[in-house]
């Protein structure tokens, strides 16, 4: 019975450190301009990075995220997913069925990614508009809920 009771603990400990260490979220500190890999699963890779857009009649640049999605396999994949930021005062996208739920499929050995021209919803978001002193603090980003099919 003693046995059984740590063989129950073990898997629980093991189901916990692989929820933990399978986290799909960069903070602030860690994104940059340079594309960092989010996660990974199935053969499809994301990758996320910031980015300065100059948007008509702004004085100051905006400050976003993109999203880079890769199937590096030889078929087609569907993903699911919520592109989730994180700020001090609230998150945006964490709810399952916001409007920050994407599904997209994604062609063999290719990639979909956001930038300030393609402005693609779902690889894009927000982080912080500079002209904006009391705009919200921008903590980090993460992927939620994928689906791959």
């Amino acid at each position: 019975m003693k046995l059984l009771n740590q063989i129950k603990i073990l898997g629980l400990v093991l189901f916990i450190s692989s929820y933990s260490f399978g986290q799909t979220k960069l903070t602030a500190s860690e994104l940059s301009s340079e594309w960092k890999l989010i996660s990974s699963l199935d053969g499809i890779e994301f990758y996320v990075r910031k980015g300065i857009c100059e948007k008509g009649g702004t004085k100051i640049p905006f400050e976003y995220s993109f999203l880079k999605i890769v199937n590096t396999t030889s078929t087609a994949k569907t993903v699911s997913y919520n592109y989730v930021h994180h700020f001090d005062e609230a998150c945006s996208g964490c709810d399952p069925n916001s409007e920050s739920s994407f599904n997209f499929e994604i062609a063999p050995n290719s990639s979909l990614e956001g930038d300030c021209l393609t402005n693609y919803k779902g690889f894009t978001g927000f982080i912080k508009n500079p002209s904006f002193e009391n705009g919200w603090n921008f903590e980090a980003v993460e992927i939620r809920y994928l689906k791959i099919k």
